[in-house]
């Protein structure tokens, strides 16, 4: 087992260089995208392989269609936040990367917002 492995806790972004270079931290391996604007909002999720070429395939759902949303992940969790249905939401859903299927309710934010903009580590 790797040293990043059995460590929590923040790391420097030498730290995360130096253990994807000597394999401590794995690549990721799909990329998960859900919600938006069609014509009207939805609540479709979708993921690619990241390692191969292709279509996106179909994931699940979102708790509720909307767009102008916002989303983040670790490794293992993705989470969807905010939005518009026709008004801000203050919605927040999460999904297990790993394995498709809908979208959790999660919580709330502090308050209704859209346009947010998210990153994770």
């Amino acid at each position: 087992m790797g040293r990043f492995l059995e460590y929590s806790g923040v790391w420097n972004l030498c730290d995360l260089i130096d253990g994807r270079r000597n394999n401590y931290w794995p690549l990721p391996t799909r990329g998960v995208f859900g919600g938006g604007f069609t014509g009207s909002d939805t609540n479709v999720v979708d993921y690619v392989t990241i390692q191969t070429a292709g279509n996106a395939t179909d994931f699940g759902d979102l708790t509720a269609a909307r767009s102008a949303l916002a989303a983040c992940s670790d490794a293992t969790r993705g989470v969807f936040g905010g939005g518009t249905t026709g008004s801000y939401t203050n919605v927040l859903d999460y999904v297990t990367i790993q394995t498709a299927g809908n979208a959790t309710y999660f919580g709330d934010l502090t308050a209704a917002r859209r346009g947010l903009a998210a990153c994770s580590a």
